[in-house]
Parts: structure tokens; sequence; C-alpha cells
């Protein structure tokens, strides 16, 4: 009776024969008999999805995977857990896939699992990991812009909005709004220190709002090319450690035009006070 080849050959008869349920039986004879047999757990668990089984059939990757771990294996637990609302489980095998074959995980898919969970950070991981692998994914680079705007990272977010092109625009727009982002026209230094302190204090401004109390000094430096571009933005200073005020000197001072053909660094100081 517990003869694995003639299970395993009344299985197939049983399949051939259109008999599901029986195959399915002889195959859970099958390993009861042989437990240490994969194949048999291999051909159980895709017979028990075929069936619509999904728990039973993710158990039965899980054992397979215990006797010898591969890639086809890791991705039909990851599909059958998904399947099964099992996301526990999706993202472990998920993970484990990239240790094995890094070119093949699905990152992004890890991502989403993470975000339903509210794990913003580990959401932000592996989306990272997904862009190391294709830094020109839009949107990989729309979905880690969202995250790092959600954990308070607004300068990273608007380069990642940036990067994500048109899928990005209309979030880039709002937040280009928020932080008074407006591109300073080309002009001498004097002119640019003018131009973004007035911006620098429109979202100075803003902030006070919540955070009546907030002041401070921003000293930045710039180094440009003779192009007159910024290729290069550093905060030396900042004793107002707010994360918009922040990012609006960064971006405004990365976008404007310098003086061309007077390639060399640049600083500028933005004191802030409320009574200002």
């Amino acid at each position: 009776p517990g003869h694995p080849p003639a299970l395993r050959l009344l299985a197939d008869l049983a399949g051939d024969a259109g008999d599901a349920s029986g195959a399915v039986d002889d195959l859970y004879k099958l390993v009861a008999a042989s437990p240490r047999d994969r194949g048999a757990r291999v051909a159980l668990a895709r017979r028990l999805q075929a069936k619509g089984d999904l728990a039973a059939a993710r158990d039965q990757w899980k054992a397979a995977l215990a006797l010898q771990e591969d890639v086809d294996g890791l991705l039909a637990l990851a599909e059958v857990s998904r399947l099964a609302g099992d996301k526990p489980d999706e993202q472990r095998s998920l993970e484990r896939l990239s240790q094995l074959d890094p070119s093949g995980t699905e990152w992004k898919r890890i991502a989403e699992i993470r975000l339903a969970a509210g794990d913003l950070d580990g959401a932000e991981k592996a989306l990272r990991r997904a862009l190391a692998r294709d830094p020109k994914d839009a949107k990989a680079s729309l979905t880690l812009a969202q995250v790092t705007l959600r954990l308070g990272k607004p300068q990273e977010a608007l380069e990642l909005f940036r990067a994500a092109g048109a899928d990005g625009a209309a979030d880039r727009e709002a937040l280009e709004r928020r932080l008074n982002v407006e591109r300073p026209a080309r002009g001498d230094v004097a002119a640019i220190q003018r131009a973004v302190g007035a911006l620098i204090d429109r979202t100075y401004r803003s902030r006070l709002k919540e955070l009546p109390r907030l002041s401070g000094r921003l000293t930045v430096r710039v180094t440009a090319d003779g192009a007159g571009g910024a290729t290069l933005v550093e905060v030396l200073e900042d004793s107002v450690h707010d994360d918009d005020v922040r990012a609006c000197a960064y971006w405004n001072l990365r976008d404007a035009a310098y003086p061309v053909n007077k390639p060399g660094r640049y600083s500028f100081s933005f004191t802030l006070r409320p009574g200002r």
C-alpha cells in the first residue's frame, strides 16, 4: 500500500484520466510514504493550486523548499502566497530569492507588501534595491518619492519626483509649490541671494503657522561650473532644523543660474526670525 513508485504511477494515471481529486489523494499518500520526495511535493503543490486549495499548495511548496531550495520553487511559493493573501510568506520568499538571484527578485512587490503593512522604512529599503537594479525605473522612483515624502524628507523626495519624469509630474509640481521652488533666473550672487532669500522666507512664514518658535540660521555653499550651473550644493550650517526650509534653500540654489564663465564657490547665508 505504501510503495512509492506505485503511488506515483496511480497519481499520474488519475491525472491523465481527468480525476484531479484522485491524483491529489494519491500524491498525499506518496508524500506520506516518502516524505523526502521533493518531486512528489512539487507535483502535489501544483495539483492543489490548480484545484484552488492555495493554503495547502503553499504548505507543500514550503516543504519542498525545505528539502531543496531553488529559484523556481521560491517564485512558485511567492506566487501562491500572493494568491492566498499570505503577505509574510510572500515577502520572505521574495527576499530569499533576492539572495539567490538578485537579478530576478521583485523588490517593488516587497515594497508594496511593506507599505500595506505600514512599514515605510522597509518599503524605502526595498525600493532603493529596485532602483539599484534599474535606476531608470520611473514607477519605482515615483513610489520611493512618495514614501520619502511621508517619512519627512522633502528634499530627497523632490529629486525622486523629478527622476520619475512624466509619472511624477503632478506630485513634483505640488511639492515645488509647497516648498516655493521657482528656479531663480540668472543674476549676480547678490541678486540670487535676494531672490532665494525671499522664497525661503515665504516657506519659513508658512512653517511658522505650525511651529511659532521656529528660528535659526542657514548657510549654504554652491559650487558652480563655467556654464553657470550648480554642480554641488552643501548645507554648511542649519540651526533652523526644518526639512521644508532646508529643501527650499537647497533646490532654489540648485536650480539657480549663476554667472557664466565664472566657475567657483558661492556662499549664501539666511537668518530666520519670527519677528522679521
